[in-house]
This record gives C-alpha cells, structure tokens and sequence, in this order.
C-alpha cells in the first residue's frame, strides 16, 4: 500500500490524510527493538489548539462526559455528540467548503478502496479570541494565515450525509 499512498499524497497535495515521514527501529543492547513512526503534525504548530474533535460520523459512544471535560480541559479530544450538542459547524465559505468536500470525498475514497474502514476526521479549533497566550496572530497576518481550524483524516466509516456550512 505504500506505493500508493505515496503517490496519492503526491498527487493531491491538500490531502487530509496524515503524512507519514518515516517508519523506524531502535535496537538497544540487551533490550527489545522498538518501532515507530514519525509524522507531521495535523496541527500548525505556532498556534494554540483551543479544542479538538474526533468526528466518526457515528453517535454510538461518541460523547466525551462533562467530569472528563473538566479534568482534561484543552486536551480532551472531544466526540460527535459533543459537536452536535455544541451545535459547531465549519464556516469555510463556498469555495474553501467545495475545495475541502471534494478532497474529503477523494480521500474517503482512498481509503475505501484499500478496505481501511476506522478512520475519522480530526478537527482542532484554535479560538482567535483566546489567543493571548502567545500563540495568536498578528494583527497584521492574513485571515487565511490564521486559520482559526485545522482538519486531517487519522484513517471512518464512510459518511456521505455531512454538511459543510458556507
């Protein structure tokens, strides 16, 4: 398969798909060889993730309880329900919201075909009025820069009944 994920990410550069740089192995002396994988980071890494969903498209356990949240605060990794109880929705405008459904119908697809079937999207939410903590833009970069939401696919049962708002 890694031919062909390779030549995918290759050939849809806005894939959501994550990005695999390297599989490696460590063997120390007397000790069992350990493996791992090294990948970009879904998020950008100069700004703070406020919130981050885990979207299957399903609401069977899909809720993380109000105690978790709590505790955990910003590092919880929220679920569905909490989305849609939230009432949260991406406002990407017309053509970010076509640019983004084509690629992730493209790359649902991808990974349909390979029979890879748990897959999810992965959405963080950096929150432009909390950016205090160092970690916000400057009144003086871009809107697009800011990108106040990030999304990448983590390999979902397919979906085909989402929305995007405009």
């Amino acid at each position: 398969m890694l031919p062909q994920y390779v030549d995918f990410v290759t050939k849809h550069p806005n894939t959501l798909l994550a990005r695999y740089y390297g599989l490696h192995r460590v063997k120390m002396p007397s000790q069992k060889p350990v493996h791992f994988v090294v990948m970009a980071n879904v998020f950008p890494p100069h700004y703070d993730m406020h919130m981050t969903f885990d979207l299957k498209g399903s609401t069977v356990g899909r809720e993380i309880p109000s105690d978790e949240l709590e505790r955990k605060g910003k590092r919880a990794v929220l679920k569905d329900l909490n989305w849609l109880n939230m009432d949260r929705k991406l406002m990407l405008g017309p053509d970010k919201a076509k640019q983004f459904a084509t690629q992730l119908e493209q790359d649902v697809l991808f990974l349909m075909d390979r029979k890879i079937m748990d897959y999810s999207l992965l959405i963080g939410i950096h929150d432009l009025s909390r950016s205090g903590s160092g970690n916000a833009a400057s009144p003086t970069t871009p809107a697009a820069a800011a990108a106040p939401a990030s999304a990448s696919i983590a390999s979902a049962r397919p979906r085909r009944t989402w929305q995007c708002s405009n």
